[in-house]
């Protein structure tokens, strides 16, 4: 099972940009789970994932976190390695 964690600000642009893109992108790929967390709201979460700065984008495979784009990143490139993994 692949999980998408995307942490967002609701003062980032960018994650908005990301979050409707990988949202696009869900609707093709149902077996895929997406959680989106808020910094303002769970600071101390994000925090304790290692999280200081968004755009953040985290991806887990059975629990296990195998993917971390934080700041500037290529969604694009992300979202095909993803594709390989999930094909």
């Amino acid at each position: 099972m692949i999980k998408i964690v995307q942490v967002v600000s609701s003062t980032c642009p960018p994650c908005q940009a990301i979050q409707k893109k990988i949202q696009k992108w869900l609707e093709t790929h149902p077996d895929v789970e997406y959680e989106s967390i808020s910094i303002e709201e769970k600071r101390e979460q994000v925090a304790q994932m290692g999280i200081l700065s968004v755009p953040a984008v985290l991806v887990y495979r059975k629990d296990r976190e195998i993917i971390r784009k934080i700041g500037y990143f290529s969604l694009d490139e992300l979202l095909s390695s993803l594709d390989a993994l999930i094909g």
